[in-house]
Formats: C-alpha cells, sequence, structure tokens
C-alpha cells in the first residue's frame, strides 16, 4: 500500500493549522539553546563559589549533546505550538 505523498507546498504547512512558516530546529540549535544558560550558570558559580562548578559544566555539555541527538530534527508550528520530530530520511519499511 502506498502512503499518501505531501506536495512541496503541503510540506511546509502545519497538519493541524494548515499555516506556513514552520520553524525547523536543528542538532545544533537544539544543542546550543539547551547549553547556554547552564554553562553560563556555572562559569559565574565558579568564579563566586567555588572551582568546583567548573567540573560540572562537561558533564552538562555530554548530557544535552545526547538529548539533542535524541531529540533533534525539530519541526515546531508557530501558530499553534504544534511540535513534530521529523523522520529521517532513511527510514525504511520493515515487513
Amino acid at each position: 500500500m502506498k502512503q499518501h505523498e505531501r506536495t512541496p507546498s503541503q510540506k511546509n504547512q502545519c497538519s493541524d493549522c494548515n499555516k506556513t512558516g514552520l520553524l525547523f530546529i536543528s542538532k545544533g540549535r537544539y544543542f546550543f539553546a539547551t547549553s547556554l544558560l547552564p554553562v553560563i550558570i556555572g562559569i559565574i558559580l565558579g568564579m563566586v563559589i567555588d572551582s568546583f562548578f567548573y567540573i560540572l559544566i562537561l558533564p552538562v555539555l555530554a548530557t544535552n549533546y545526547f538529548i539533542a541527538s535524541r531529540k533533534a530534527p525539530l519541526t515546531i508550528c508557530p501558530n499553534c505550538r504544534q511540535t513534530k520530530k521529523r523522520a529521517p530520511a532513511f527510514n525504511k519499511v520493515q515487513t
């Protein structure tokens, strides 16, 4: 059975609200957005309180990298906030 394929104009539309202008979040952008605040706080706490907090930056970066590898790439509709994980192009249907 052949799946219904969307036209190029439909690929840029939200499946719920049919609005165009979807936001695409790549792995690098997701990693940067989730790592920026914890790294800044770790640096500030390392300067103010104790240098022990510098050690915590590497595990935070590693954890966020693995999470970004699993969750990204994402497609988000800015209108209705629907989030979809984009399936890789190499997905094969198993029989």
